[in-house]
C-alpha cells in the first residue's frame, strides 16, 4: 500500500483561486483549529500540544505542551482553553506568556468545548455531563447531565447547545 509522502502540516488556502498559499510545519496528527485571539490554534494530537501560528507571517510563533489527547479548543477574551481527552482536563493558555496556568480537571473523555453563558463549556462523552468552567476561579462550577453522550457543543449569549450523534439528538441549556 502507498503512503503519502512528503511536506505534512496546515495548509493556509486562497479562498479566491484554492491554491495553496501556505504550508505550516506543526506537531504530530493536528487535528483541531481555532482563531482565537489574533491567532491560529492547532492541537497536536500525537504531540499532546497546541501550535500557535501567526497568521501574518505563516508560521508558529509557540507550542505549548497540553495534556495527552489535545481534541478541542475554545476561548474568550483573556485566555485560550485546550480540552485533552485522554487526561480529563482542560488547559487554559494565557496568549501573553504562551504558557498553561491552569490545569481544570472536568468529567470523563471531554470531547468538545465553546464559550456560553458563565464561561467554558465542556461536554464529556463517557459521564454524559457537560461542565462549565468559570474562567475567573478556573474551577469547575457546575455539571450537568444530558441525555446521550455528547459529541459537539455551543455556546451563544443565552444558552449552550449540546449536540449528540449517538442520540440523535440536541440540547439546549439556559443559565436561570
Amino acid at each position: 500500500m502507498a503512503r503519502r509522502r512528503g511536506p505534512r502540516g496546515v495548509a493556509r488556502i486562497d479562498p479566491e483561486t484554492g491554491d495553496r498559499i501556505a504550508l505550516v510545519a506543526v506537531g504530530a496528527q493536528p487535528l483541531v483549529l481555532a482563531e482565537a485571539l489574533g491567532a491560529i490554534w492547532v492541537t497536536n494530537t500525537g504531540a499532546s500540544s497546541v501550535s500557535r501560528i501567526d497568521p501574518d507571517r505563516n508560521r508558529v510563533v509557540a507550542t505549548v505542551e497540553v495534556g495527552a489527547g489535545p481534541t478541542a479548543i475554545a476561548s474568550n477574551d483573556r485566555a485560550v482553553y485546550v480540552v485533552s481527552r485522554d487526561t480529563n482536563t482542560v488547559s487554559r493558555i494565557d496568549p501573553d506568556s504562551n504558557r498553561v496556568v491552569a490545569t481544570i480537571l472536568v468529567p470523563a473523555e471531554p470531547t468538545a468545548a465553546g464559550q456560553g453563558p458563565g464561561g467554558i463549556w465542556v461536554a464529556s462523552a463517557t459521564a454524559k455531563q457537560v461542565s462549565l468552567i468559570d474562567t475567573r476561579t478556573n474551577r469547575v462550577a457546575a455539571t450537568l447531565d444530558v441525555p446521550d453522550p455528547p459529541l459537539t457543543i455551543l455556546g451563544t449569549p443565552t444558552a449552550v447547545w449540546v449536540a449528540s450523534l449517538a442520540g440523535d439528538s440536541v440540547v439546549r441549556i439556559e443559565l436561570d
